[in-house]
């Protein structure tokens, strides 16, 4: 974890340095992760981005991302002879950090929208439920074994969002981002708060 927030602040270094002058912004966000590879893939995510403008609508953009899912379903079946009733978990946890472009497509009085995108270091930790077969005599016991999985890899994510400017240093938005952190495509919906600095 304490190479993810080096990385983080290398990250926004370089961005101060290399941007050219121009107004700043960042963001907090957070909402709802699907984990499509999960018994229950209903998740959360929040995150942070920078942002810093080199020309009127385009713009360098660093985030950080974290999403997290713990859950579990039931499984209730006979097979053969024995009945079984298994609650199979759940646990996966993703971080993503990345730098990018991104340009507003659209500008006019206080709407603008967006599109962005970012490549980087995606960390990918899952622990999840599987139900297993033994043979015990001549039948079989099905029996629950959990499976770990540690990824370190490259992440990239995509962005698509709307901001409202309330203030001339305060927004509020929505968006969508697909993330593809590990080896599956997760796909989330935010709300998003943006302060221009």
């Amino acid at each position: 974890m304490k190479k993810l927030f080096l990385i983080i602040g290398i990250t926004l270094i370089s961005l101060n340095t290399f941007a050219q002058k121009g107004k700043s912004q960042i963001a907090i966000f957070g909402g709802y992760e699907g984990f499509v590879e999960l018994h229950d893939n209903k998740g959360f995510n929040v995150g942070a981005e920078y942002k810093s403008y080199f020309l009127d609508r385009f713009y360098l953009v660093a985030n950080f991302h974290a999403g997290l899912n713990d859950g579990s379903k039931r499984a209730k079946y006979t097979n053969g002879k024995n009945d079984y009733d298994f609650v199979l978990k759940n646990k996966a946890r993703d971080y993503m950090v990345g730098l990018g472009v991104g340009a507003d497509l659209l500008q006019i009085n206080k709407h603008r929208i967006y599109l962005q995108g970012t490549a980087g270091l995606g960390i990918y930790r899952q622990d999840k439920d599987g139900i297993h077969s033994a043979a015990a005599g001549n039948e079989s016991m099905d029996y629950v074994k959990t499976h770990f999985e540690r990824i370190s890899r490259f992440g990239v994510s995509a962005s698509l969002g709307y901001d409202y400017l309330l203030t001339d240093w305060f927004a509020v938005g929505v968006n969508y981002t697909g993330w593809y952190v590990g080896y599956d495509y997760r796909s989330t919906y935010n709300v998003k708060l943006t302060f221009t600095l």
